[in-house]
């Protein structure tokens, strides 16, 4: 499970965030897309929603490695 997994919305950092995402901590490369938080989460939930039924069709765990972009 990831690190954020636990976390609460409020408690996660933009750092943690970038950390997790395997990009330099304090960079703000989220910002450079998503004005705040909450439009990250609801990109990512909208992206989970997206490959949820597939994953389930083939037999693969939602939690199965996660796609890298342009790849499902």
């Amino acid at each position: 499970m990831s690190r954020l997994g636990p976390l609460a919305f409020d408690a996660t950092s933009v750092t943690l965030i970038e950390a997790a995402a395997g990009l330099a901590a304090g960079s703000g490369a989220p910002y450079h897309h998503f004005r705040s938080k909450k439009p990250l989460l609801e990109a990512v939930a909208t992206a989970f929603a997206a490959v949820l039924p597939a994953r389930f069709r083939t037999g693969r765990t939602w939690y199965a490695q996660w796609p890298t972009t342009g790849r499902t």
